[in-house]
C-alpha cells in the first residue's frame, strides 16, 4: 500500500525540493522496525519478528507520516502499514518519546514558547509496546501535529498568514496533558483561540503586521524545537576507523528522524554545515554553483570577501618568498663565476 500522493501535497508545495520531495537526505544511525499487528486499536509487537529490519530515513517518510490522518482512508490500516515499514515511535505511557525523563513538556504545540504553561509529567517512563502497544489514536495525534507544522511553515515562507484550522490543530492538548494543572490548560486554550481567531496589536498597521509575523514564526519555530527536544536530538562526533571525524546528528529512532526532517523542510535545506566565518550552524541551500558556507550575518559583514582577500595576499607573499629564495644573488653569481674561472685555470 503506497501512501505517497501522485503530486506534492498542495499545502506543502513551498517546502518540497527540486525533485518534488518533502523529505531531505538525512544521515543518522539506523533503527529497527519490528513485526507488528493491530489489536484493539493498538500496534503490538509480533515476537516472531524481533528485532525486525534495520531502517534508514528516505523519501517519502515525512510526507507519508503527515498524511496518516488524511480523510477518505482506513486510518488504522494506514498507520499499521506505515509502522511496519518505518518502525514504532517508541512512546511511553505519557504518549511521549520514551526516556523523555525530566524534560518539561507544553500543554500543546501552540504554546511551546511559553515556559509558564510547561510541566513535567509524573511517573517514571515505561515503554508502551511493553504495556500493550502504541495506540493508533496517538499516532494520528502526532501525524496531525506534523501536518499542521508543515502547513504553517509553508504559508509563512510564502508570505501568507497561517490558517485558523492549523493553529487549532497545534492547539490540541497533548495526550499527556490530562494530568496538567487546570490553570495551565486554561491559559493554553486561550492562547490557541487568540491564534486561530486573530488578535489585535496596539501598533501601526506596518508594525502590527511585523509583530504578528514574529509571533507566528515563533510558534512554528517553537513547535519544531520542542519536537527535537523531546526526541533528544543532538550533535554527535562521528569518528570512523578510517578517515577524519565528522559531526552528525543523534536521534531517537523514527520520532527523532521525523523531527529532523521537519527542521530541514522548514529551512528548505538539504543539510547543515558550520559557517566558515563565525562557526554558527547554518542551513545549506541548493542553487546554482556550490552552496554558500557563510551565514547571513557574515555575508552582510563581507566576511567571505575579506577572507578571500587574506588568502590571496598570503598566496602572493608565499609566492614572492619562494621566488626570492630560488633567485641567485649578485654576490652569489660573482662567486660562482670566480669558481668556474679558477677551475678552468687549474686545467
Amino acid at each position: 500500500m503506497d501512501l505517497r500522493p501522485a503530486q506534492p501535497v498542495p499545502e506543502y508545495a513551498g517546502l518540497v525540493d527540486e525533485e518534488g520531495d518533502l523529505d531531505r537526505p538525512l544521515r543518522v544511525d539506523p533503527w529497527f522496525a519490528p513485526g507488528l499487528r493491530l489489536e484493539d486499536g493498538r500496534l503490538e509487537v509480533d515476537g516472531h519478528d524481533w528485532p525486525g529490519r534495520a531502517v534508514k530515513p528516505k523519501p517519502p517518510m515525512l510526507e507519508q507520516f503527515a498524511r496518516l490522518g488524511a480523510p477518505g482512508r482506513d486510518r488504522d490500516q494506514a498507520v499499521l502499514t506505515y509502522a511496519r515499514k518505518w518502525g514504532l515511535l517508541n512512546l511511553c505511557q505519557h504518549y511521549l518519546p520514551l526516556d523523555h525523563a525530566e524534560v518539561q513538556v507544553p500543554i500543546s504545540f501552540a504554546v511551546t514558547g511559553a515556559d509558564r504553561v510547561n510541566f513535567v509529567p509524573p511517573e517514571q517512563c515505561q515503554s508502551l509496546w511493553v504495556l500493550g502497544g502504541e495506540p493508533v489514536s496517538t499516532w494520528l495525534y502526532w501525524s496531525r501535529q506534523a501536518a499542521a507544522i508543515l502547513a504553517v511553515v509553508s504559508r509563512l515562507r510564502d508570505g501568507k498568514w497561517a490558517r485558523a484550522e492549523d493553529w487549532s490543530t497545534l492547539g490540541e492538548e497533548g495526550p499527556w496533558a490530562a494530568g496538567a494543572p487546570e490553570r495551565l490548560r486554561l491559559h493554553a486554550q486561550q492562547w490557541t483561540r487568540t491564534l486561530a481567531e486573530g488578535y489585535e496589536i496596539d501598533e501601526s498597521a506596518d508594525a502590527a503586521e511585523v509583530a504578528r509575523r514574529e509571533v507566528e514564526r515563533g510558534v512554528a519555530r517553537g513547535a519544531i524545537e520542542t519536537w527535537l527536544r523531546l526526541a533528544g536530538a543532538a550533535f554527535e562526533l562521528r569518528w570512523p576507523s578510517r578517515g577524519s571525524p565528522r559531526v552528525g546528528f543523534q536521534v531517537n529512532g523514527l520520532f527523532g528522524a521525523l523531527g529532523l526532517q521537519l527542521l530541514q523542510a522548514a529551512a528548505g535545506s538539504p543539510g547543515f554545515a558550520t559557517c566558515a566565518g563565525c562557526a554558527a550552524v547554518i542551513a545549506l541551500h541548493r542553487g546554482r554553483g556550490r552552496p554558500t558556507r557563510y551565514c547571513v550575518d557574515c555575508q552582510a559583514r563581507r566576511i567571505p570577501q575579506r577572507l578571500a582577500d587574506q588568502r590571496r595576499q598570503r598566496k602572493k607573499s608565499e609566492s614572492a618568498s619562494a621566488s626570492q629564495s630560488q633567485a641567485p644573488t649578485v654576490g652569489g653569481a660573482l662567486r660562482a663565476r670566480c669558481r668556474v674561472g679558477a677551475s678552468r685555470r687549474r686545467r
